[in-house]
């Protein structure tokens, strides 16, 4: 095999290539620090997610004594109700007695008045 000659000799401006490699160049390296930046914010999410996950637990944790708080207003809702109707019926009761304890009174001071 022979070796090939230049017959011509052309003048090149290589100062656009060398801006465009060291451009390249500091692509590179910006290139190989993206793993770390990505596992930072790989970090900076699972502390979200725990913090979420906390917060979560917290309002599970409201949302639960408030389900108790309502059960406990139920019952004494209930109880009120009872305790209205007993104070109602024994009322109506009372009334009763002191119309019969009148008309007793009338019947037994009354007799011979007539």
């Amino acid at each position: 095999m022979c070796a090939v000659k230049s017959i011509i000799n052309v003048q090149v401006n290589s100062a656009e290539f060398e801006k465009f490699y060291n451009k390249f160049e500091e692509y590179q390296k910006h290139l190989e620090a993206m793993p770390d930046n990505w596992s930072e914010v790989g970090a900076a999410g699972k502390k979200t997610t725990a913090a979420f996950a906390a917060l979560f637990g917290e309002m599970a944790s409201v949302a639960d004594s408030s389900n108790e708080i309502v059960k406990a207003l139920n019952l004494a809702s209930k109880a009120q109700k009872e305790f209205h109707k007993s104070t109602t019926a024994s009322g109506d009761s009372m009334k009763k007695l002191v119309k019969d304890a009148e008309k007793l009174s009338k019947e037994i001071f009354g007799i011979g008045k007539a």
